[in-house]
């Protein structure tokens, strides 16, 4: 039998690192707040595991998706070089990986959202 993954679903470390990307005071930060002051659809063992159910309009999702990957593209560009160079961390492995899996889950979750 194979898993089924539900990219809707999102946990509450994603979504504070995806918060720490929007502009202050945005809709996109105020529909992410609401989101997280809300209840978990499944609690995690610790709160950072806790996963909720994302339904964001196509509007709020375009800009989460573009903010997440600005971020992920700033983070890539120093990245490749310590690549090249041969001096990369697993630690800068696992962030970049990371930054890159959140910005596709977003980029997603945008694209499956029917348009205005």
């Amino acid at each position: 039998m194979s898993e089924i993954t539900n990219l809707n679903y999102i946990s509450r470390m994603e979504l504070l690192d995806t918060l720490k990307v929007l502009p202050s005071g945005s809709d996109s930060t105020r529909q992410i707040a609401m989101v997280l002051n809300g209840t978990p659809l499944v609690m995690g063992g610790s709160s950072e595991d806790d996963i909720f159910d994302i339904q964001f309009d196509h509007a709020t999702l375009e800009a989460i998706a573009y903010a997440v990957e600005q971020y992920a593209d700033e983070v890539a560009a120093p990245y490749v070089e310590t690549i090249e160079e041969g001096t990369n961390k697993a630690s800068e492995d696992r962030s970049f990986q990371y930054w890159q899996a959140l910005c596709e889950r977003w980029g997603y979750l945008e694209l499956m959202q029917p348009g205005q």
